[in-house]
């Protein structure tokens, strides 16, 4: 999907792809909010493999639709975006599934076998 296309389903308004490469998306522009242009990155990278943010400190490439638009571009092209297999690390979200190891209380489960014992 495009930058544009992107930009449209994040803000909810299928003509916001046709706009003018110059519109601006903060200030004078689009007028995102912080909100709206976390989203925007979140869904940029996701589409993309592109981490704005992370390789744009300065967010310069937020000023027009067709700076982040030339930004994103040039980033999948030299592979910059495949860095971010750090979004990888979000599966130590699976590490949460050390949680599952809770099911150790499953374990206490057998006390309740030693209940059943204990009652017979």
């Amino acid at each position: 999907m495009s930058v544009p296309g992107i930009l449209a389903a994040v803000v909810g308004d299928p003509a916001v792809a046709g706009l003018p490469r110059d519109t601006p998306l903060l200030s004078g522009g689009l007028g995102l909010d912080s909100v709206t242009v976390v989203r925007l990155l979140a869904e940029i990278r996701t589409a993309t493999g592109v981490d704005v943010a992370d390789l744009d400190l300065d967010l310069d490439a937020l000023a027009t639709i067709g700076t982040l638009t030339d930004f994103v571009a040039a980033h999948r092209e030299q592979g910059d975006g495949g860095e971010q297999g750090d979004g990888g690390e979000q599966g130590d979200g699976g590490e949460q599934g050390d949680g599952g190891e809770q099911g150790d209380g499953g374990e206490q489960r057998d006390g309740g076998e030693q209940r059943t014992d204990a009652r017979g």
